[in-house]
């Protein structure tokens, strides 16, 4: 930076001897000259290293003045910043500054600094102001209170309309649950100064009184008041829920009641996508509510909602804001249908409410528009073969390749492309399959073959934004006894299990049929990755194993299977289709293994 400064000054004076300004080459001038370059230099780094410090440590800017053209800048932390972008002070183009309405970007000969402006001192004290002589506000049936709080220093008006006030905390003398009892209602007011705003009661108790405190949320930041007394009348009852006519918007044309406890179902039209954004707000309107932007809304109580809805209760609702507005981040893994044979009502349940007050409930159903797709394909009616890894043979049984002990890496997608078996106990129909693989979908191909592997259309890849697309995984890993060809064998088959720990016959042993993660871990098997490789660690011996592959199509709203139909040889399959059963090192082994026990 200094050399930026340094030369651009230099070729100023140029211009100014050039010109005939610069009347005077003494020492004196000289050094006043090279005086005024240093003092400019370290005026330019002075800056740029409190605004660097400023951004590091998330300093805030709670204050902007600007007279003549200088601005000065206090940080949350009580320091200043003042800057000159005039000519005169050697700034010019160089140094700029640019005010907006939630923070202050300040560049220097083209780096960016931008800092966030705050509520100023506005932060650091928010006082309840009684305007009573016992302090109390009364509240009743009919009778909301009106509260005043000093806030230092303070707001203006237009200022007043980013902030959002709660109650923050409630409690009759005992503790209860957090702002439960009151609400603040209505849009806050400056008078004399001072925020107003409406209080109401929601939950609290007849004739009891209670001790609240305010909160602020403005620009970002938080600030809690004191504490204050709100006297609740002895005739007061609480009005939780209130539900009116609902009409709902064009698109929705199968909205109806549930028997007579006044919940609704309707089916999200197409305009709300599910899994981008739009409001709940545009697709309803409540009787008797003029004013939209009253109108709050929340995820119905987890005990209401079926059980896929309460398996993923928290990230639904983070989802849903209060104004209504909804946003999809991340893979739902349903369409909130209730599952099968469990009971419970299909949909989200989503709650209206104004002023604290349940005016709708709602099961808001989504269409999950692959439920009732077929994917398979070709693969529908193939039932899934039993394969051993190895070469082929020409019309005869080909020969095992021995998967050695330790590190592999085995690509499932180019074995069965490749046909790298030694023995198909069948027609070989799945492989096949696979190799001309295509479902379809919209009248066209949907899933196929495109060599590297199977690929899905763009039409359906819309349906996994947040979700993987074609997964291979893993249905059960088991240990076999392998025969080992070509080693010498005991007769005796005590002998057998004495030298190789087992019959050696080929077939999966017992103990280790379909064996769990952590298994699998000490054999130094891992499951099946997505993109199709099955891979062994350094605690894999070089044992037998017999592999169950399957293959999805995993979606936004769930899984659609992409193997062959249930294979009633082995119990379970009902619920996990195989694409194949994968045999290594059934035939042949390393010399000197010794079977798992």
């Amino acid at each position: 930076m200094r050399k930026h400064v340094w030369n651009a000054l230099l070729y100023g004076a140029m211009l100014f001897a050039a010109a005939g300004t610069l009347v005077s080459c003494g020492d004196d001038d000289d050094n006043n000259f090279e005086g005024r370059i240093a003092a400019l230099e370290d005026s330019y780094e002075e800056l740029c290293v409190k605004l660097d410090n400023a951004a590091t440590t998330g300093a805030i800017i709670t204050d902007v003045s600007e007279a003549d053209g200088v601005y000065t800048l206090t940080l949350s932390s009580g320091s200043t910043i003042v800057i000159e972008p005039s000519a005169a002070a050697g700034g010019g183009d160089s140094v700029s500054v640019v005010v907006s309405n939630k923070s202050v970007t300040i560049t220097v000969n083209g780096q960016v600094y931008k800092l966030p402006l705050g509520a100023g001192a506005a932060v650091n004290s928010l006082t309840f102001s009684p305007f009573t002589a016992d302090g109390l506000l009364n509240v009743g049936n009919n009778a909301n209170a009106t509260a005043y709080f000093q806030v230092r220093p303070a707001l203006s008006a237009e200022e007043l309309k980013e902030a959002k006030f709660t109650i923050a905390e409630s409690h009759p003398l005992t503790r209860a649950a957090n702002g439960a009892h009151f609400r603040v209602t209505g849009s806050a007011t400056l008078e004399d100064g001072l925020i107003k705003l409406t209080i109401k009661p929601t939950q609290a108790e007849a004739d009891k009184t209670y001790a609240a405190a305010l909160q602020m949320n403005y620009r970002g930041t938080v600030i809690g008041s004191n504490y204050f007394t709100i006297k609740v009348a002895g005739d007061y009852t609480p009005v939780t829920e209130e539900l009116v006519n609902v009409t709902f918007a064009d698109g929705i044309t199968d909205a109806e009641n549930l028997a007579s406890n006044g919940y609704k179902t309707a089916t999200l039209p197409a305009s709300a996508d599910f899994l981008g954004t739009f409001n709940f707000n545009d697709l309803i309107t409540l009787e008797g509510v003029n004013d939209k932007g009253l109108v709050e809304y929340a995820l119905g109580d987890a005990a209401e909602q079926n059980q896929n809805v309460k398996d993923r209760y928290d990230f639904f609702a983070g989802c849903l804001s209060e104004n209504g507005k909804w946003e999809m981040t991340a893979r739902p893994g349903t369409n909130c249908d209730a599952p099968a044979g469990t009971g419970g009502t299909d949909g989200l349940l989503i709650l209206a409410s104004v002023d604290g007050v349940v005016k709708a409930k709602i099961y808001w159903k989504v269409t999950d528009p692959l439920a009732d797709v077929e994917l398979r394909g070709a693969t529908s009616s193939v039932l899934g073969e039993h394969l051993e890894y190895g070469n082929p043979g020409d019309g005869a049984e080909g020969t095992p390749i021995v998967l050695a002990a330790g590190v592999n890496d085995l690509n499932l997608h180019e074995i069965l492309m490749d046909g790298k078996f030694s023995i198909k106990h069948g027609s070989g129909a799945t492989v096949d399959a696979y190799q001309n693989f295509s479902a379809e979908f919209e009248g066209a191909p949907g899933i196929y073959q495109g060599g590297n592997g199977l690929e899905a259309s763009v039409a359906l890849k819309k349906y996994a934004k947040f979700s993987r697309g074609i997964c291979w995984k893993s249905i059960q890993t088991s240990l076999v006894s392998s025969q080992r060809v070509g080693q010498e064998l005991p007769e005796n088959e005590a002998e057998k299990e004495e030298k190789f720990g087992g019959v050696c016959n080929g077939e999966v042993i017992v103990a280790l049929d379909g064996m769990d993660a952590a298994k699998m871990t000490e054999c130094g098997l891992e499951p099946i990755t997505a993109d199709g490789h099955f891979k062994t660690t350094a605690n894999y011996q070089g044992w037998g194993i017999r592999l169950g592959v399957g293959l999805v199509f995993e979606y936004d709203y769930g899984v659609k299977e992409l193997c062959l139909d249930t294979n009633t040889s082995w119990t379970g399959a009902s619920t996990n289709p195989i694409l194949m059963w994968l045999w290594i090192n059934r035939r042949m082994c390393p010399d000197n293994l010794k079977d798992k026990s």
